[in-house]
């Protein structure tokens, strides 16, 4: 205490000059020669020893311009990235990213995957070191080509036996699942007639449904979707072709609907497909597990009608 009152009284010996002195320690560093000590005398009533003087030189901070070529997909972006060597992190680089491409709902960084082009080889960036070593080893500007991907198993990868493991299911085979009976809720008429209507529209305009591909079948089924969906005036939004994205998965699905935070996925799959679609079920599902037992038994019961 009695050292810091000492430190606050003012010293008349003690002076802090503030200046801008055009300097460089040594020629080998560039630059103009550093002027003689003897100008700072101008800035005292008389010429200090030089034993007195302390030159304290503050390095800029330096900075890289990192020129990106980033793909994802099919799709390419380029954009410069201006970091200082505290700033290079992949969790900012992937900010960045995130502004020039959209990712399927639930991919989390840890989820995205980025790759550096060198030649005809592909590193992956797998911590900031890493990452800060490519860049500052270079000049001033950093061209970085890179590639992206998400970490997750694609669904198709994905048979029952491994969800089983994983998800602790009781049943050896998607039969063995309890069914589930679903209610029936009564559609406005006005609704059933425009639908009808539009199938009336496609059966004239396009092949007959037994032989038609998934594709056409799609287009009827869209029908009823957005017929239901507009019964309740807007709440509901129904993405079709949607990409989704969880901890243990990602692909597409036939359609999304989007109650507020809630997403229910719908998709058409024969059953022999019905096992990968009880993992799409349960991978990103964020609801209780008797939510997602219920949603398994509501898709189990749909493939048993088709």
């Amino acid at each position: 205490m009695e050292g810091r009152r000492f430190l606050r009284r003012r010293n008349e010996k003690l002076t802090a000059v503030n200046t801008k002195i055009n300097v460089n320690i040594k020629d080998e560093l560039g630059g103009v020669e550093l002027l003689p000590l003897s100008k700072i005398s101008k800035h005292f009533t008389s010429q200090p020893a030089d034993e007195h003087i302390h030159i304290i030189v503050q390095r800029p901070v330096e900075t890289k311009e990192v020129h990106c070529t980033a793909t994802y997909g099919r799709k390419s972006e380029k954009f410069l990235w201006a970091v200082t060597r505290g700033q290079i992190t992949l969790s900012a680089l992937k900010t960045r990213l995130r502004t020039c491409f959209t990712f399927p709902d639930g991919t989390e960084d840890e989820h995205i995957v980025i790759n550096r082009e060198s030649g005809k080889e592909r590193i992956r960036l797998v911590d900031d070191e890493y990452l800060a070593c490519i860049i500052w080893s270079q000049g001033f500007k950093v061209d970085l080509p890179i590639v992206l991907d998400t970490s997750q198993q694609p669904f198709s990868s994905w048979r029952f036996d491994k969800m089983k493991s994983l998800f602790g299911l009781k049943a050896d085979d998607y039969n063995e699942l309890p069914t589930f009976a679903g209610g029936v809720k009564e559609t406005p008429e006005e609704i059933r007639n425009l639908v009808i209507g539009e199938f009336l529209r496609l059966h004239k305009t396009s092949q007959h449904i037994t032989s038609a591909n998934e594709a056409t079948r799609c287009e009827y089924i869209s029908r009823i979707i957005y017929g239901v969906a507009s019964i309740y005036g807007g709440e509901i939004k129904v993405y079709p072709q949607y990409e989704i994205s969880g901890g243990h998965g990602k692909g597409p699905v036939d359609w999304a609907i989007k109650i507020g935070n809630i997403i229910i996925t719908i998709t058409e799959a024969k059953k022999e497909d019905i096992n990968k679609e009880l993992h799409r079920m349960r991978s990103n599902c964020r609801h209780p597990s008797s939510a997602i037992l219920k949603n398994e038994l509501m898709i189990r019961q749909v493939c048993r009608k088709t």
